[in-house]
């Protein structure tokens, strides 16, 4: 029996234009961000990659039309072309929001479920095809989102470069546990560094989070 072949990749462009036609983001909207004291502050920011906290909706009675549907891909098709694009508007955060969300999501190191984040628009760029991502996996990429304020930056929610190819799937491309424990032990350093310089300086300075690692987002 020859395997059915499915690739979390091409369906990203599905995905992103079926949440623009219900009206909601295509990340996780939630409503308005807790404050960094609050108790649900790093709950809510853990479930942009987890999808634990139900988004908001607020076009679900809506229905949809040819005329929504055009409008929705002549969205996405300028997202594939914006130089930037964020859409969980994380550039109006503050310092503080941004150094405390990046400490929550360092707390899904060993959350192997599958994620609900998908990366950027741009995955209809790539010819490979990519297995579901970890949530592990998907919170360092949301961190990374989160410094360079720009998610057309990475394509897929996937590491590559040495050792970063798992061999679990013959048909998709899936990041190893260890490229991924690599990662973590990386950006864990650069967090470090972050804070003692100021996120505006690491900013300034493009520190990259997988320096020295020969690791490298897709």
């Amino acid at each position: 029996m020859v395997p059915r072949r499915q690739s979390w990749g091409c369906s990203i462009a599905l995905i992103f234009v079926a949440t623009l036609i219900a009206g909601t983001d295509p990340i996780c909207a939630q409503g308005s961000v807790p404050a960094t004291g609050d108790p649900q502050f790093c709950g809510w920011w853990q479930a942009k990659v987890t999808g634990d906290l139900k988004p908001k909706r607020t076009h679900d009675t809506v229905p949809s039309s040819p005329d929504k549907a055009a409008d929705a891909l002549k969205t996405y098709e300028s997202l594939l072309h914006a130089e930037v694009y964020d859409p969980d508007q994380v550039a109006a955060l503050t310092d503080e929001q941004v150094i405390a969300a990046i400490s929550c999501l360092l707390q899904l190191e060993n959350d192997n479920r599958n994620t609900v984040f998908v990366g950027g628009p741009r995955i209809v760029y790539v010819s490979q095809m990519f297995g579901p991502a970890p949530v592990k996996l998907a919170a360092l990429l949301y961190i990374s989102y989160l410094f360079t304020r720009n998610l057309n930056l990475f394509t897929a929610v996937a590491l590559r470069g040495p050792g970063a190819e798992s061999n679990r799937s013959q048909w998709e491309y899936a990041t190893s546990n260890e490229a991924i424990a690599k990662a973590y032990a990386s950006y864990r350093n650069w967090y470090e560094r972050v804070k003692n310089i100021g996120l505006a300086r690491a900013r300034e300075q493009k520190l990259d989070p997988l320096e020295g690692t020969g690791l490298r987002w897709y």
